[in-house]
């Protein structure tokens, strides 16, 4: 932000450049770098489920791999795999 580039800026002139990052930034960067992860994991289940829609991996086994390697319980991974594509009729168990 300006009020940061601003005082980043005006302390780097007195510190000669030693300023690593602003505690400010420090949250929001970790905040960002959380939301990456995130994401990445939701993509992954994500990936499960398509699997596990179009038969290619067993409901089961999915399941079973959300849980193990993302921590979604098999209770919640039935639940998204009922709400996945809702208006596609070709699920088959």
């Amino acid at each position: 932000s300006v009020k940061y580039d601003n005082a980043r800026k005006e302390l780097d002139e007195v510190m000669g450049g030693k300023i690593l990052e602003f505690r400010g930034e420090s949250i929001f960067n970790k905040g960002k770098e959380e939301g990456r992860e995130e994401g990445r994991e939701e993509g992954k289940v994500e990936g499960l489920l398509d699997l596990a829609y179009d038969g290619t991996l067993s409901v089961d086994i999915a399941a079973e791999k959300a849980e193990k390697k993302y921590k979604v319980s098999k209770e919640e991974f039935m639940k998204m795999l009922k709400a996945y594509k809702p208006d596609d009729n070709l699920m088959q168990g």
